[in-house]
């Protein structure tokens, strides 16, 4: 069990979703457009080696019509769509699952209130920003709960986020690549999950 929501990002193979699924994981996300993506059959797959976990299927859906990336969820057998790039208010008004949305501190509160928004993923945060006093409140007034990204998730990082940011409703990690088939080294992500175990 772990002490906060946690959605990991880009996962590509078994190693890192039935890792992720046995340390009690809550949502993986598997990508979708780009270099990495995987086939509807791929991620339907990959999540049916898993259990308890929501499923998440991530792209850039920049001029994707609603009716395509409904049709994708479904293929996928999806409990969320995280959605990255530039997508109009009719096109997240229009989808048929919930959403997961990519954000900046400073669209933050533009996230529309229409369309079944979730969660929103927090990137780019600087130093300044993490330090700033006013940080906490601000999340406390978004719209919808706040995923904080930790690209380099050290045991250290996750628990000063957490301490920092106690307003946080989880965090954003990246999975990785197997160094060969079946075989991963977890490294930074067995680290970080590892410090966000809490005991039952």
């Amino acid at each position: 069990m772990l002490r906060t929501t946690v959605l990991i990002r880009r996962v590509t193979n078994l190693s890192d979703a039935r890792y992720c699924a046995g340390m009690g994981v809550e949502l993986l996300a598997f990508p979708l457009s780009g270099p990495d993506a995987l086939t509807p059959e791929a991620v339907r797959e990959l999540g049916g080696w898993t259990a308890g976990v929501q499923l998440v299927g991530e792209l850039d859906a920049t001029g994707r019509p609603a009716v395509e990336l409904n049709a994708l969820a479904e293929a996928c057998k999806l409990n969320f769509l995280l959605l990255t790039g530039d997508v109009s208010e009719l096109t997240m008004a229009e989808l048929t699952v919930p959403i997961i949305r990519e954000v900046t501190l400073a669209n933050l509160q533009k996230i529309p209130m229409f369309g079944e928004v979730s969660y929103a993923v927090l990137t780019s945060l600087t130093e300044a920003d993490f330090l700033d006093p006013h940080l906490p409140a601000r999340l406390i007034e978004a719209p919808v709960p706040v995923l904080l990204a930790v690209p380099n998730p050290t045991a250290a990082a996750v628990r000063a986020a957490l301490e920092r940011l106690p307003t946080l409703a989880g965090l954003a990690l990246n999975g990785g690549a197997e160094t060969r088939p079946g075989v991963r080294d977890f490294g930074l992500l067995g680290e970080a999950l590892e410090a966000l175990e809490v005991e039952e």
